[in-house]
């Protein structure tokens, strides 16, 4: 592969983020719709319950408790700087170490769902709180007092494989892993499939003033936390020249809109507005060189505001697939 940008291409191992890839299926007590969009609300859940299923004590202030730092609802929430540091400008807070994927909305009724769950570094060490957290706040209901069952967990073996099962009674869920990079292929669409919320200056980026370096920034950065703050390998890089190279990057054949979403935040007592952009785009990997593995590790880590509820999640496609093949990608979901 040629790299044409004026950056080194990193080495195989330097952009490894260990991470779990989780399916969650679930059996609705009585077939009904789901609303279009429930992650705001799976995740406020998965807040109360973990909470509910570690802490005897219920602090309004995990901070001042004596098992902050040992505590798998703060590590999860309100994940610790670590001893001795104090946030910068270069990290930042520390991101929660997860994120949500939905499947596709039906209009129809349905009786079952399947929720993602993705977990980074050493938040899978805490997988067995959160199965016990998801599957009591199912039963109680997520959404308009939906009930379900938890029906089973599965997981993606290595990044990009097929769902297996791991245990319908103890867990056995398999070592986290990171995506395997392939080349890439000559042109690659990248389809969002949840709303992209991309923050420039004093507002949000919108179809007509979108660039490539918007959403390669934020990826950048997202995985620097990540790595800082939840694996022992800190991410290490020419950061500054990688912006460069992705400012000369060009999108073709743009097909992006604004979706706007809205949410209600029991925990804010407010309607929340959560649209981003949707629809698809095209890049040359002549262009991405050094880019490419950021952006193929992007479809696990997803980028944006708002990825523990769920958005900011993308896909990539090999335009030219009948001559290249098929991109591994993260294992889809269904509701049905």
């Amino acid at each position: 592969m040629e790299f044409t940008a004026a950056v080194s291409p990193p080495e195989a191992g330097d952009l490894r983020l260990p991470l779990g890839r989780y399916r969650f299926r679930f059996v609705l007590r009585n077939p009904q719709p789901v609303p279009h969009f429930t992650g705001s609300a799976w995740r406020s859940a998965l807040d109360q319950w973990l909470k509910q299923v570690v802490c005897p004590i219920q602090h309004e202030e995990c901070a001042k408790c004596l098992a902050y730092r040992a505590c798998p609802y703060a590590y999860i929430f309100e994940t610790p700087l670590p001893e001795g540091t104090e946030k910068t400008k270069v990290h930042g807070a520390p991101p929660e170490p997860f994120a949500l994927s939905l499947p596709k909305p039906l209009a129809r009724p349905v009786s079952r769902y399947e929720l993602g769950l993705t977990l980074f570094g050493r938040a899978n060490h805490y997988l067995g709180y959160i199965v016990l957290a998801l599957e009591k706040a199912a039963a109680k209901g997520i959404w308009s007092k939906v009930l379900m069952e938890l029906e089973g967990v599965d997981q993606e073996p290595l990044p990009g494989q097929t769902w297996e099962p791991i245990g319908s009674g103890q867990l056995q869920p398999y070592p986290p892993a990171s995506p395997q990079v392939p080349q890439p292929p000559r042109r690659v669409r990248v389809e969002l499939l949840s709303p992209l919320r991309l923050h420039r200056h004093n507002g949000y980026v919108q179809q007509h003033n979108f660039r490539f370096s918007d959403l390669f920034g934020q990826l950048l950065c997202r995985m620097s936390q990540l790595r800082h703050f939840h694996t022992d390998q800190p991410l290490k890089g020419a950061f500054k020249q990688l912006i460069e190279a992705a400012r000369a990057v060009q999108i073709f054949e743009a097909q992006l809109r604004w979706l706007e979403w809205k949410s209600y935040s029991c925990r804010q007592e407010t309607v929340l507005e959560i649209g981003g952009l949707v629809g698809s785009f095209i890049v040359r990997s002549s262009e991405l060189g050094p880019l490419w593995p950021y952006l193929y590790l992007g479809q696990w880590t997803q980028v944006g505001q708002g990825t523990s509820m769920g958005l900011g999640q993308y896909r990539l496609e090999a335009v030219d697939e009948v001559h290249f093949g098929k991109l591994a990608t993260p294992a889809p979901l269904v509701m049905r």
